[in-house]
């Protein structure tokens, strides 16, 4: 009897040890860019890491956005497409299951101050003709 109580609380115990993921951390990407990266310890119920892109119909040359971090089984690996202020685009969420699986940073990463992304982003939804 005390080995089969022994076995449970070591099942139990392996349990609760369990490291949890580290994927890469891309808060906000544009252009193939990171803005803001970094790295992020995943929850327990959170065990896949992600990259999230979106990417516009009607501006086939604009490479999109897109983030990183951690993401649920149920979340992985699907697409949707919906509208932002009449512009059309397509978003995909790409999971894997190891320790930052995912490209550091998407494409590349560059820091910028928030100022500079503001305008970017402000000089790019300018040159879009709804």
């Amino acid at each position: 009897m005390t080995k089969l109580l022994f076995g449970i609380f070591a099942v139990a115990a392996s349990l609760v040890i369990v490291e949890s993921l580290i994927c890469n951390r891309c808060r906000a990407g544009l252009l193939g860019k990171c803005l803001v990266s970094g790295t992020i310890n995943c929850s327990a119920v959170q065990n896949n890491c992600f990259t999230g892109k979106a990417a516009f119909k009607s501006i086939p040359d604009f490479i999109g956005f897109y983030t990183q971090g951690c993401l649920d089984s149920f979340s992985c690996n699907k697409s949707t497409t919906g509208t932002i202020l009449g512009a059309s685009y397509n978003s995909t969420l790409r999971c894997c299951s190891t320790n930052r699986c995912t490209p550091s940073g998407g494409a590349s990463t560059v820091q910028l101050s928030l100022t500079a992304a503001a305008a970017l982003l402000v000089s790019l939804w300018s040159g879009v003709r709804c």
